[in-house]
């Protein structure tokens, strides 16, 4: 199990002490889902259904309940891996964020031509329902190179929710 490794996980126990849950993804030690792991799509999703902001892992999620997650910290030990339930793929140019709408970019691109140029480009190409950021070295990129790292990042995407669908 590999940093920026997904998985499809399910929760174990919840420690509210620790405020936090452990989750079985299937690698023989429980991972560790930290309340402030938990994305924020997840907690918009509560806070709206339950008109209050829950403050505790235990108001977000039950045992039983599956979830995606990625690895953010490889296990060291006897201490599993920890989770988050934001994800992020990478590509060369850019970063998808799977469930969001936002087009962030790198603050190291200072030229404000450059900057307008790369968001517009997103802004043609992004689908509802994900985000991106710009990556540095998209920097003077042709459009097709950036475009093209788009679609081999949500091809990536695609082919991971089916591998995970079908392991399930």
């Amino acid at each position: 199990m590999l940093i920026g490794d997904i998985h499809i996980g399910e929760i174990q126990e919840i420690v509210p002490g620790l405020n936090a849950a452990f989750v079985n993804i299937g690698s023989g030690q429980h991972a560790f889902l930290h309340y402030q792991d938990i994305g924020p799509k997840l907690k918009s999703f509560i806070k709206l259904l339950s008109c209050h902001y829950p403050e505790n892992v235990g108001e977000f999620i039950q045992n039983g309940q599956i979830i995606l997650v990625q690895i953010t910290k490889e296990s060291l030990s006897k201490k599993g891996p920890k989770l988050t339930s934001e994800i992020y793929l990478s590509g060369r140019y850019l970063i998808l964020i799977p469930f969001a709408e936002q087009i962030l970019i790198s603050k190291k691109i200072k030229d404000r031509k450059e900057r307008e140029r790369l968001i517009s480009l997103i802004q043609r190409i992004k689908p509802k329902n994900f985000g991106l950021i710009i990556r540095t070295i998209a920097i003077n990129k042709r459009i097709p190179t950036i475009e093209n790292d788009f679609l081999s990042i949500t091809k990536k995407w695609k082919n991971l929710l089916k591998f995970l669908t079908k392991k399930n």
